[in-house]
């Protein structure tokens, strides 16, 4: 059998036959009071310079804040 996965974090632990259930919960509640997500956006979007914050808040997607995809300036003219 192969199993594959990835670690995340680790904790030493005595066996106790209960040890890996405590240390997992330990994780789990120290991953929960964790802050909140941080989001960085490197630079602002070329042709976005007249754009109020709101206006440019709507151009921004998912997949550009994930850097998946870029966000493309309004057309000249066009509204928001």
């Amino acid at each position: 059998m192969v199993r594959n996965g990835l670690a995340v974090a680790g904790v030493v632990t005595h066996a106790s036959g209960t040890a890996e259930r405590r240390a997992s919960e330990r994780m789990l509640k120290a991953k929960s009071q964790e802050a909140g997500r941080t989001i960085t956006v490197g630079e602002r979007p070329a042709g976005t310079e007249q754009l109020a914050e709101e206006a440019l808040a709507a151009l921004v997607t998912r997949d550009a804040m994930i850097g998946v995809a870029k966000v493309t300036p309004p057309q000249k003219g066009a509204r928001l």
